[in-house]
């Protein structure tokens, strides 16, 4: 309730941040691990190994879905913390899974596709209860967000935002 920005004390070297639903807590990433920390004060505490991130998002029921490495598949671990387990499966040719965001009914997710040096790459949905996936398009950003009817994302150094049905 306050435009001042405070330091969240343990938080040193922090990285991708990304907010529980309720907004309480903040996850992140930081000395290899997976991290949370409630926003009102209190030590961080430690989810599971993640030794270098590329993202995370949280959902109501208390999922998260997150890149624990620069190359591999997302993975998902219970907010509580606990062993991750596959959210995620390579396909041929897929470096990695990126960036996850997930959509308002919090069983779907986004994810963007690490296919080479390119910067851009494919954007998939797919959801925490099964391996299958959708392709929705092609994006020059690493980061594909959600918001009020529209997909965020860069094409051609342009930000786009084009309406999606969630």
């Amino acid at each position: 309730d306050t435009l001042a920005a405070e330091s969240l004390t343990g938080t040193d070297g922090a990285t991708s941040p990304f907010w529980s639903p309720d907004s309480r807590f903040l996850g992140f990433f930081a000395d290899g691990k997976l991290k949370k920390i409630d926003v009102s004060g209190g030590p961080p505490i430690t989810l599971c190994d993640a030794p270098i991130s590329s993202g995370g998002s949280w959902n109501r029921d208390g999922v998260i879905v997150f890149a624990p490495t620069q190359n591999g598949p997302l993975q998902k671990v219970s907010a509580s913390g606990g062993a991750p387990t596959a959210a995620t499966v390579l396909d041929k040719g897929e470096i990695s899974h990126w960036r996850p965001f997930f959509l308002p009914d919090g069983r779907h997710f986004l994810y963007r596709v690490n296919t080479g040096p390119v910067t851009g790459g494919p954007v998939y949905v797919a959801s925490i209860d099964s391996a299958e996936r959708q392709l929705l398009l092609n994006a020059d950003s690493t980061n594909v967000l959600y918001a009020q009817g529209h997909l965020l994302f860069l094409r051609e150094r342009t930000l786009l935002a084009q309406p999606f049905d969630a």
